[in-house]
């Protein structure tokens, strides 16, 4: 009996060497990939007579490599009542409460070298076709697709990050 009790620890040792060995190898082997953008989201008022309102996005590059990115402003709704946001394409129904044509990026591209932030000024502009009432959008931060070299068969991803911009416009004097 006590044989085989030893004989199923040698065993269970044995797995659980190899198990832990092999995690770190492939630990140590990921390459770590990731945007980040602060803030996740923000809220503006827009008063009357008030021509534009500001504020800034902070974007850092958390990879090893230097980033390509690309910043547009796209209009969202609301997937029933689970919480979930659906993006509208051009094709999409006109909505009402959309805000990407009011919005105004400081720079339209940038490129972010490794471990590094920039940051990025938005303007909401109060023209006069905004109409009064709340109005949404998600500015969203793209990371150009990565260049295959090697001739392997390979999974290549695209990361885009989003800050969702919820905006009270008052209404025009």
């Amino acid at each position: 009996m006590k044989k085989r009790i030893l004989a199923i620890c040698n065993v269970i040792g044995c797995l659980l060497v190899m198990f832990l060995f092999s995690g770190s190898a492939a630990a140590a082997s990921i390459q770590l990939y990731g945007l980040s953008v602060t803030p996740a989201l923000e809220q503006l008022t827009i008063a009357s007579g008030q021509q534009t309102a500001s504020f800034s996005c902070a974007i850092t590059n958390n990879t090893n490599a230097t980033l390509d990115l690309t910043m547009t402003a796209q209009d969202f709704t609301a997937l029933n009542n689970t919480g979930g946001v659906s993006f509208l394409t051009n094709s999409s129904p006109s909505n009402s409460n959309g805000l990407a044509d009011w919005i105004k990026f400081g720079v339209h591209t940038a490129v972010l070298p490794a471990h590094s932030s920039q940051v990025i000024p938005v303007t909401i502009v109060n023209a006069v076709n905004l109409a009064p009432g709340g109005h949404y959008a998600a500015l969203k931060f793209t990371a150009a697709m990565p260049n295959s070299t090697t001739s392997t068969n390979r999974i290549l991803t695209q990361e885009v990050v989003t800050t969702l911009l919820f905006v009270i416009a008052s209404g025009h004097a």
